[in-house]
């Protein structure tokens, strides 16, 4: 990878390895990770994905979600709130999602560990455990895994070469 994260970047990706659909809606970006988000947009750690019809009513304290709706007269997508008075244009970046590139984010996880880029990251099992490939530590072989829903994300197991 020619790419190189910074550490609020790399932990903010890992976040996203840890969610159920690699997501992260644009509202949730914007709000609490806007630096490192668009950051990692640029990057290609996140790609762009589909617009999200639910998001939070800005005019509610509370941010309850509301289902956006096109308006073909004002070609704007809205939504009603009655704390807003009305239909509310929604904001294009509150509906966009931001999917994470999982093999961009396997890959620089495998060459920061020193893995040869001739190895292929091979999903073990799907969406949950992935092979990153074996390096070796001293005169021991260790095989890297990486798996999501774990306190720690990288697992290492080594094994003695025969």
């Amino acid at each position: 990878m020619s790419e190189t994260l910074s550490y609020r970047e790399f932990h903010l990706a890992l976040k996203m390895l840890e969610s159920d659909r690699h997501r992260m809606f644009g509202f949730f970006m914007e709000d609490h990770h806007a630096k490192e988000g668009h950051s990692l947009v640029t990057c290609g750690v996140f790609l762009e994905g589909p617009l999200n019809t639910s998001i939070p009513d800005r005019w509610d304290d509370e941010m309850e979600p509301r289902e956006v709706n096109w308006n073909p007269e004002t070609r704007t997508y809205q939504y009603w709130t009655s704390y807003g008075g009305g239909w509310v244009d929604a904001q294009e970046k509150d509906m966009k999602t931001y999917d994470l590139n999982l093999e961009w984010l396997l890959a620089h996880i495998r060459d920061l560990m020193g893995i040869g880029k001739s190895m292929k990251v091979r999903e073990i099992i799907p969406n949950l455990l992935w092979e990153l490939g074996t390096i070796w530590i001293g005169r021991k072989k260790a095989t890297v895994f990486c798996k999501r829903r774990t306190n720690a994300v990288l697992k290492v197991s080594c094994f003695s070469p025969n």
